[in-house]
This record gives C-alpha cells, sequence and structure tokens, in this order.
C-alpha cells in the first residue's frame, strides 16, 4: 500500500527517471536487518546508534524512526527524491528478502531539497505520522509491505 499527500503527488509529477542508487545507500540497504528490544534496524544504522535503548523513547515505533533515519541530501543534493525512492525500494526488497510477517513502513518527507526517510515496523496503536498526510506541510509518501506482498514501484 502506497499512500501520499497532495504536495508529494505534485512532486512526483514533476519527476522523472530512475538514477542508480548511490553505492553508500546500497550499501545501506544490503546490510539488511537486525532485530532488537522487539524492534527491526537497519543494521548498518544500528551500529550508528549503540547508546540509544528503548526506554529514551515512548514507543517502539520512535525508535525505529530515530535509529532507521536517513538523510538523503547527505548522499545525493542533485536529485534526492529520486535517489530517495529508489533506495525505499532496496530497503524493501531486502524486507521481503527476511520472510518476516511483520509490515515494514517506510516513510519519505521532503521539505525543498532535505529528504528524509524512515522505517518501522507497524504496529496496532503506534504511529509516526497521522492518518490524514495532508496536514502535513512537507510532501509525505508512506509505503507499506510484507514479505508476503509483491514489490511493485512506489511511482
Amino acid at each position: 500500500m502506497i499512500k501520499t499527500n497532495e504536495q508529494m503527488r505534485k512532486l512526483l509529477s514533476e519527476v522523472a527517471g530512475r538514477p542508480p542508487l548511490h553505492p553508500e545507500l546500497k550499501a545501506l540497504a544490503a546490510g539488511g536487518f537486525t532485530a532488537k528490544s522487539g524492534c527491526q534496524f537497519l543494521s548498518a544504522l544500528l551500529q550508528n546508534s549503540k547508546s540509544v535503548t528503548r526506554k529514551d523513547f515512548p514507543d517502539a515505533v520512535g525508535l525505529e524512526c530515530f535509529v532507521n533515519s536517513v538523510h538523503i541530501d547527505d548522499y545525493d543534493v542533485t536529485d534526492p527524491l529520486l535517489q530517495a525512492i529508489v533506495f525505499v525500494e532496496e530497503v524493501l526488497r531486502a524486507w521481503k528478502a527476511t520472510g518476516s510477517d511483520y509490515i515494514l513502513v517506510a516513510i519519505i518527507s521532503s521539505e525543498e531539497n532535505n529528504v528524509v526517510v524512515k522505517f518501522h515496523l507497524k504496529r496496532d496503536g503506534q504511529r509516526w505520522l497521522a492518518e490524514d498526510l495532508d496536514r502535513y506541510l512537507d510532501a509525505i509518501l508512506v509505503a507499506e509491505i510484507s514479505s508476503k506482498e509483491p514489490l511493485n514501484a512506489l511511482f
């Protein structure tokens, strides 16, 4: 399932093509996932967050979004939105390979050239974003996938 707000739909209507994934982002996705404290983390990102614990956050989604957060413009300043889309698709492929029964939620938020991607597991009663994405000023795309679903392109 893919949801976007009006701002993201406008941005997506203006982009074309698919750049190759930046090698460092490819490595982040290829590193797979690590389960810890009832959460799922991109293994490479977890290595950078060793001092963070579950008790530092109100819920598991908050912890996952803190650790599993990538500022795409740190890797590609030319076209960070397209790079974010290609990165999310690569991470979702890695998630499917785990065979997990859990649903992974990927979030892309864009404010001008500041593009951030976050990942968390879908959990009852825990959300990173409000249901109504049009409440946000930033452009937002949310993709959810289980390992059992086919992976379609985000746009």
